[in-house]
């Protein structure tokens, strides 16, 4: 009878197979949520430019936007023939009529497409008011949520009177265009100095103040296309002074339209 004792056999080398599949199995779960995770990041910048994309090829219409730099910009001079670059030398143009309103979107993708919106157009107006020479007359002011496009009335008006001045409506037509696809509220307030008026037209500052914001809504809407629903025109007299009405340069200051829109 063999007693000598039976060898153990020898341990496999490397992992066992169940462990590969293992691996590969966590690896491709990683992989998804990997994926998974770069559809939730949604990219604003790239998201309108598709939206304008399809607009476009839908309408069959022109652009108020052009490419500027790699950067989608809404044209202040939207019936200018001159063909902006972009990074490939080609002109860039996509459609703009039709809603923009962002249907579809959540009520936090809206707030972040109507900022980044307004952005843009802050940075067109700004832009304009340089390439007009009017940097002392028009400032771009943000306070809080709201910007201001506040204009000196000395540009748009005659002393004591409510009317355009022919000068300023170019002015006003290229504010207009840059805020039309907004979309969004926009209150025109008209403020005058502590100068007291007296005349048949205007009884006092209430009825000029009032005249002259009122006048510059009308004709945003009639050359620019805004809707008339998202604008707003109202007067404060002298009450609301930015500096003291303690010297001209002072009063002339004061004498403004503010275009006001939130954030």
């Amino acid at each position: 009878m063999n007693d000598r004792p039976k060898k153990e056999k020898a341990p496999e080398v490397g992992a066992p197979l169940w462990m590969a599949s293992y691996g590969d199995l966590v690896t491709n779960l990683l992989c998804l949520f990997v994926l998974l995770f770069s559809f939730a990041i949604l990219d604003l910048e790239k998201f309108e430019k598709i939206a304008y994309s399809m607009r476009s090829a839908f309408s069959g219409s022109s652009s108020l936007l052009d490419e500027h730099n790699g950067d989608t910009m809404i044209s202040i001079t939207p019936f200018d023939n001159m063909a902006t670059e972009t990074n490939e030398g080609e002109d860039s143009k996509e459609g703009t009529e039709g809603d923009n309103t962002g249907e579809g979107l959540s009520e936090a993708e809206k707030a972040e497409l109507k900022k980044a919106q307004l952005g843009k157009a802050k940075v067109n107006i700004e832009k304009l008011i340089q390439d007009m020479g009017l940097s002392e007359n028009i400032k771009v002011i943000e306070e809080g949520s709201i910007i201001i496009f506040r204009v000196d009335s000395i540009i748009l008006f005659d002393t004591g009177k409510a009317d355009l001045k022919d000068d300023a409506k170019p002015v006003i037509t290229k504010i207009a265009s840059a805020l039309k696809e907004l979309k969004t509220d926009i209150m025109v307030q008209g403020h005058a100095d502590d100068r007291p008026i007296n005349t048949a037209a205007f009884p006092s500052n209430w009825e000029l103040s009032t005249k002259r914001a009122t006048n510059v809504v009308k004709y945003m809407t009639e050359t620019s296309g805004i809707e008339p629903k998202y604008l707003t025109a109202t007067g404060n007299a002298e009450f609301k002074p930015i500096v003291p009405n303690d010297s001209e340069y002072n009063r002339q200051k004061n004498r403004r339209i503010d275009i006001i829109i939130a954030q």
